[in-house]
């Protein structure tokens, strides 16, 4: 079981214990699983809480579990300003990672969501001596995609008078310790009656008398069942009609006399969420900007890709690796970028999306703009890097096709593109064609996105990575997935960490050999994987090639960029 040594926080003259683990159809409120159905809580069931975020913190080493919050839209995490907080400095925003749709603390499934930090928000007025103004907010670095296990809290939006609250019980959730003072690894919940200020300012004077104010919520039964350590940033919800709604926020409480861990025979004060809806509104997603599409937009937007065609498979009923690989992967193509300090061509893969747009990894772009080089077309429908025509069998006669070379009208990059220390976030470009591409022809049609999250989370047992390399014909390797911890120790001399949007893949083992495959892939090499799209054996893209080991060390991890967390972001750049 993971354990960690846990850190405590000492305020002004009163012992006051900051709950916190740190280490080196309606649209909201809404549970989309079936009803079945902390501290001496009860272990909460899978999507019960789906609007519960994970906040973990990350070393070059290791990562910790720091502390919970509540996702409020797709882009916006509600916390505790002390979980962001460190001897008075926000921590390192590339130091935080957000889990979604967890329910056990370090167990994975497909549930999962990982999303770095983009921006952390600590409330202007955050006073950590009296944990005043103990809220923040945390904007991630691309969309939440929402599932049956991952959804919004809806904020407040009932009268904020204190004695409407008092006596009503309310559902704190998170990871906190639990009744063996060890941090849990299952997700806990806890139910919790609100006392009114004044009973609880009387219960313990010296604490609370120089902490509590209006913009606070006491609640507890002082039984030995509440938050804990860990549970910092966590929800305090209710519900109304089915709806749960978010109330309180986990802040701090009385350590006990003989460690520092929380005293549960004292009340939990936790801020009170109604009193900054102003302040959280201001900072979440507005109509104005630019965002993830509305539903209705969706639509339109997902009308621009050949949905029915996509993903050409004519040989499903063959195994993959006895597929033809002539017109086998139409969709990949070549961004030609010509270099003027050697007057030559070089090539990096793109995919076909629809019959104008092409993804790509944007790191090569953003180098090729930087050093003055040139991207003068994209090329569609090769089999070879050194003929003209692509030919192959269709409907048992030998069809020849030519190749398409496409100019370019503009290239779109992610917004968020940037570099920290040898690590790239939102690693992703559109690039827009000057003219349509024939999709007509067998060696041209677009793939397939992960538009739904059954697509994004489903187990798969296969998936090929596809490359066209210098003086070579297309070819392909299964792969299956890499520990992103080996992967990590693989790649250490060329990425500082992984990211969310980051997966690892590695060429499938030969059991006869017992050295590395060298089979390193190109950047830009479309990851993708046969899955069902409207009834119909279809290939589905999953990520695009990032960076490649060239070590040729078992299991030979690659670094891909995810498709499925930039799907909003696709829809919203493409146009007619």
């Amino acid at each position: 079981m993971h354990t960690l040594n846990c850190s405590v926080l000492v305020i002004a003259s009163v012992v006051l214990f900051v709950l916190v683990a740190s280490c080196a159809s309606q649209s909201c409120g809404k549970r989309k699983v079936a009803s079945l159905l902390i501290h001496n809580g009860d272990a909460s069931k899978d999507g019960f809480w789906p609007w519960h975020a994970v906040l973990y913190r990350k070393t070059l080493q290791s990562t910790s579990y720091t502390c919970g919050g509540s996702i409020v839209d797709q882009n916006t995490v509600l916390t505790a300003a002390h979980c962001l907080v460190v001897d008075g400095q926000k921590i390192a925003v590339e130091r935080l990672n957000v889990h979604v749709g967890r329910s056990q603390l370090w167990n994975s499934n497909h549930r999962i969501q990982q999303y770095d930090a983009y921006e952390l928000i600590v409330h202007p007025e955050y006073d950590a001596n009296h944990v005043n103004y103990d809220i923040a907010l945390v904007k991630l670095s691309s969309d939440i995609s929402y599932t049956e296990y991952v959804q919004p809290i809806c904020l407040w939006d009932r009268s904020t008078e204190e004695h409407k609250l008092v006596g009503t019980w309310g559902t704190v959730v998170g990871f906190g310790l639990d009744e063996s003072d060890k941090i849990s690894e299952s997700l806990r919940e806890a139910r919790v009656p609100v006392v009114s200020l004044i009973e609880c300012l009387e219960s313990n004077p010296e604490l609370f008398g120089p902490k509590l104010n209006s913009r606070m919520i006491c609640a507890g039964n002082r039984d030995g069942i509440g938050p804990c350590n860990g549970d910092s940033g966590g929800g305090l919800f209710f519900n109304f009609d089915d709806v749960w709604y978010i109330r309180g926020m986990v802040s701090f409480t009385k350590p006990r006399e003989d460690a520092n861990t929380c005293d549960l025979k004292q009340f939990t004060v936790f801020t009170d969420i109604a009193k900054y809806l102003d302040w959280i509104k201001m900072h979440m997603r507005g109509k104005t900007e630019i965002a993830a599409t509305s539903a209705e937009e969706r639509n339109l937007k997902i009308g621009l890709l050949p949905i029915s065609t996509c993903g050409y498979n004519p040989h499903a009923h063959l195994e993959e690796t006895l597929k033809p690989l002539e017109f086998g992967y139409p969709w990949m193509g070549i961004l030609k970028i010509y270099q003027n300090a050697t007057e030559t061509f070089r090539y990096t893969m793109v995919s076909l999306l629809n019959n104008r747009y092409v993804l790509a990894v944007a790191k090569r772009i953003d180098y090729a703009t930087k050093n003055g080089e040139i991207l003068v077309s994209v090329i569609l429908g090769q089999h070879s890097m050194v003929d003209g025509m692509h030919c192959g069998m269709v409907n048992n006669g030998r069809v020849c096709a030519a190749l398409q070379e496409l100019g370019i009208e503009k290239v779109i990059m992610h917004e968020g593109y940037r570099e920290v220390r040898s690590t790239r976030f939102n690693n992703i470009a559109l690039i827009r064609l000057l003219e349509q591409a024939d999709l007509s022809q067998p060696n041209v049609k677009p793939i397939c996105l992960p538009l739904t999250a059954k697509l994004h989370n489903e187990q798969l047992a296969e998936y090929v990575v596809t490359k066209l390399f210098y003086n070579e014909i297309v070819s392909r390797n299964m792969v299956s997935l890499v520990d992103r911890h080996e992967c990590l120790k693989q790649m250490k001399n060329t990425i500082s960490e992984l990211l969310s949007e980051h997966v690892c893949f590695g060429v499938k083992e030969d059991p006869n050999t017992q050295e590395g495959n060298c089979n390193y892939f190109v950047i830009g090499s479309p990851l993708q994987a046969v899955q069902q799209v409207l009834g119909k054996q279809r290939y589905v893209l999953h990520g695009i090639a990032y960076l490649a080991n060239y070590d040729c060390t078992k299991p030979d991890a690659n670094v891909f960029v995810s498709v499925a967390p930039y799907i909003d972001w696709i829809l919203d750049n493409i146009q007619i």
